[in-house]
This record gives structure tokens, sequence and C-alpha cells, in this order.
């Protein structure tokens, strides 16, 4: 299963997006500044700032290339990380000049938008602590993130004036690092059973009785899709979704332009935490 990084603003601004699918920061950069206001000098909304969350930051950059990755040649002399009774090496590597470029732009998009990194810090201290939707809704801001799971784990009502668009970068839209991969383990005792539950699990049909049997437990709004995400079938994700999340009906997924990350550390949140945020 696989997540995308999505941008909610109010349904009464969809005219003033260029098409019903995707959005780019450079839209955004375009747009935003239109529903910035001050009060003696001091915000009391905003449009939209990448730098409100952490996660919007990091697909930017891996949307522009910085690729981090796991460096599989260098684990020997990779990083620490953990308790000193068990700590492991992990080893990640990026495109240097691509992150020096991400970087500058990021910065180059709050200077020409918002002023400053500190203005909008201080808005986002001052006013950024309800769920997306309230911040939309409450006309705090006119754009926020939230990722498929997040949007689709909450209740329709809470959507019906909000509309959402998938979060592009260059060109294409990347997927979030929480991407969810089955496999048969090499040394497993019973090959020929785990090759038949992979047979099952992977068909149409029983994908769709498993959505089924979500909703009917009334579990489909606790947890997106099956395992949190989209299915890797594209069947099941654009004719099975729509059925269960009628939202999707609307916005269907552009597989072409979707961008899967690359092989990470296993600790890589935590890495990613401690030293990119």
């Amino acid at each position: 299963s696989f997540n995308l990084p999505l941008i909610i603003f109010p349904i009464k601004n969809t005219h003033l997006l260029q098409n019903s699918v995707t959005i780019s920061f450079d839209e955004l950069k375009k747009i935003s500044p239109n529903f910035n206001a001050k009060n003696r000098g001091l915000y009391t909304k905003m449009g939209f700032a990448p730098r409100w969350e952490d996660e919007v930051l990091y697909l930017a950059m891996q949307g522009m290339g910085v690729n981090f990755e796991e460096d599989a040649q260098n684990l020997q002399q990779g990083l620490s990380y953990g308790k000193d009774e068990e700590k492991t090496k992990y080893v990640f590597k990026w495109n240097d000049e691509k992150l020096k470029n991400a970087t500058s732009y990021l910065k180059a998009w709050t200077l020409a938008v918002n002023g400053s990194t500190q203005e909008e810090e201080d808005f986002k201290f001052k006013y950024l602590y309800n769920a997306p939707y309230i911040l939309i809704e409450n006309n705090f801001c006119a754009f926020y993130y939230m990722p498929t799971n997040r949007l689709f784990s909450i209740s329709p009502e809470k959507m019906q004036n909000l509309d959402f668009r998938y979060l592009e970068v260059d060109g294409k839209i990347p997927c979030k690092d929480d991407v969810l991969y089955m496999a048969i383990t090499r040394n497993s005792k019973n090959v020929k059973a785990s090759e038949a539950f992979f047979q099952w699990f992977y068909s149409t049909e029983t994908q769709e009785i498993l959505l089924n049997k979500k909703m009917e437990t009334s579990l489909i709004g606790k947890e997106f899709g099956i395992a949190g995400g989209f299915s890797a079938l594209k069947q099941v994700t654009a004719e099975v979704f729509p059925k269960y999340y009628p939202l999707l009906l609307s916005h269907l997924l552009p597989y072409d332009s979707l961008k899967v990350p690359s092989f990470l550390p296993n600790n890589w949140n935590a890495l990613k935490e401690k030293l990119l945020m």
C-alpha cells in the first residue's frame, strides 16, 4: 500500500486552480499571497507555507531530486543510532547539488510569499494548532497539507466544504515513505502456502471483499484502505476504492505521475526526524 501528499482548500476557491488533479509549489506561490492579511504588522491570515509541516519540506526535497536513499556500499562506515548496547550502523546518501537547489528554492519561496521564516513560525505558533480541515474552515489559511491516509480517515461530513489536489513536485507526485511491501522470507518453511496466500490476497475480488468487510464493521473511517493506504493493484485503487471513498470519484489517481521512494534504512523515520528536521 502507499499514500500520497495532498493540499486541501475551501471548495469555493476551486476556480482559482489550474487543473482538477494536482497543484504545484509554483502554483501555491502564485495564489497564496492573495489570502495573506495583517493587522498592525502581524499576520492574521496566511495562504500557505511549506515549512508549517516538516513532511512538506522533505517531500519537496525528494521531489526535486535530492533522493535520500540507503547507501549499501558504505554500510561499514555508517552513522550509529540507538542505545549503546544495540547500536546499528545506517548509511544514506543524497544528491548534494539538488539539496542545495531545493533549500534555496524553499527559502526563496518563503521570502517572496510570506516575508520571512520567523513570520511563518510566529503565525504557526499563534494559530495553527487545530486539525487542518478546521484551520481551513476557520479561514486562518487558504491551503494546508494532509496525506491521503489522514484525509480519508475523517468523516465525509467534515470535508463537505473542502476540496483537495495531489501535491506535485517537478511534474511528479512523490509517494510518502511509508510504502508497505509484502514478501516471502528467504528461509520460509512453507513457500507454497505463502505463495497461495499471495495469490488470494493480490486479487481484485479479495480486496473488494476486505474493503466491504471494513465498511460493514464501521472500520472504513478508522484506517484508510486495506493496509493504511491505496492498493498496489491499479484496478482496485481506480475502480473499487471510489465505491467506499466517494471523494476519489472526482480525483482519480494519476498513476503515470507517481514517484516511488528509493530504498531507505530500516530506522529511517527516526533518522529523518533527527537529522533532517
